[in-house]
């Protein structure tokens, strides 16, 4: 039994999928009550460590990194965000 080419390429899709979709799934709801406590404005040594510790994290996976440097910019201040 072999694995036709077509075959293949739909499960890595399926398996890329759901790298990218299943953390959202099991832990979307901590996510936002995080980026909530982090947007309160309250706690800037987070922020800035979460901003850049994403922007690192561009090398390996899909992060918009301009969004990303605007909502540092805008949180943090310019200064801090470069």
């Amino acid at each position: 039994m072999s694995i036709e080419p077509t075959q293949m390429l739909t499960a890595i899709y399926f398996l890329l999928m759901a790298v990218v979709v299943l953390p959202f799934v099991f832990f979307g709801e901590s996510f936002d009550a995080l980026a909530k406590e982090l947007m309160s404005g309250r706690r800037v040594e987070e922020i800035f460590l979460v901003s850049m510790t994403l922007l690192a994290l561009d090398i390996f996976i899909p992060v918009p990194s301009s969004a990303m440097s605007v909502s540092a910019g805008m949180f943090l201040g310019m200064p801090m965000a470069f």
